[in-house]
């Protein structure tokens, strides 16, 4: 699902007074303005507000990438007022809120719808706390790299990004780039590299030796040595 995606949900939520997790600060969704890249909505005071997309989609990136995540920090000197992106996306069906690292309000992706449009949903507490377990446990895994060669670069991005939701960067000579939960993807066409290599799915792993029978690949200056047997598929760098 893209930020594009989100957006269409968003126009659904046009007209409806909005709940906010933060308790008197409800709001009314009044525009989606895709002509001008903003959210048009009305305040719990009458004020009349409007929230840039870029803001809304540094959120939805977040979400895209991590288990939770805390706005007020996806947002850090954005400006005030960060409840009022927070509870738009908060009231979409697949979203929901729980309470991380303390008291500090967390919002999270769910695969699926969990509750209506324009509604809240609170993270059953039992849940809320094997997520919070799950992301200790994460921060002390190392992120890696995963790279993926194919002979149709287009269809192969497409699908990655309406995976995950985040979009392809690119960084050299056709070479595109995904960083998604700590890990680095990266997708290449096979045009590019100095020697053949089979399209698929490698694991990147550091060694201490060229292993027998590797081929020797270059990507974006750096030299790999890839393994490939019975659907292992491994590109090696030396420490």
């Amino acid at each position: 699902m893209r930020f594009e995606d989100m957006l269409s949900d968003l126009e659904k939520l046009v007209g409806l007074r909005l709940q906010s997790i933060k308790p008197g600060s409800d709001l009314r969704l009044e525009e989606v303005d895709r002509k001008d890249l903003n959210i048009r909505l009305m305040a719990s005071n009458g004020d009349h507000k409007s929230r840039p997309f870029s803001e809304l989609e540094k959120i939805w990136l977040a979400l895209c990438k991590e288990p939770a995540v805390h706005v007020d920090k996806v947002l850090g000197g954005s400006g005030s007022s960060r409840n009022q992106p927070e509870t738009l996306i908060a009231n979409l069906p697949y979203i929901e809120w729980c309470y991380l690292e303390g008291k500090k309000k967390h919002l999270v992706l769910k695969p699926g719808p969990t509750h209506h449009y324009g509604t809240l949903k609170k993270m059953d507490d039992i849940e809320a706390l094997s997520l919070s377990e799950r992301i200790k446990g994460n921060q002390a895994v190392q992120s890696g790299t995963v790279v993926i060669v194919t002979d149709d670069i287009s269809v192969v991005s497409s699908k990655l990004e309406h995976t995950t939701g985040v979009e392809l960067e690119a960084i050299d000579n056709g070479v595109y780039q995904q960083i998604h939960s700590g890990l680095k993807i990266l997708i290449i066409p096979l045009g590019v590299l100095n020697s053949p290599l089979a399209s698929g799915t490698y694991v990147v792993i550091k060694g201490k030796a060229i292993p027998p029978t590797a081929s020797q690949i270059i990507i974006n200056e750096q030299t790999y040595y890839a393994v490939s047997n019975n659907g292992m598929n491994i590109l090696m760098s030396l420490d």
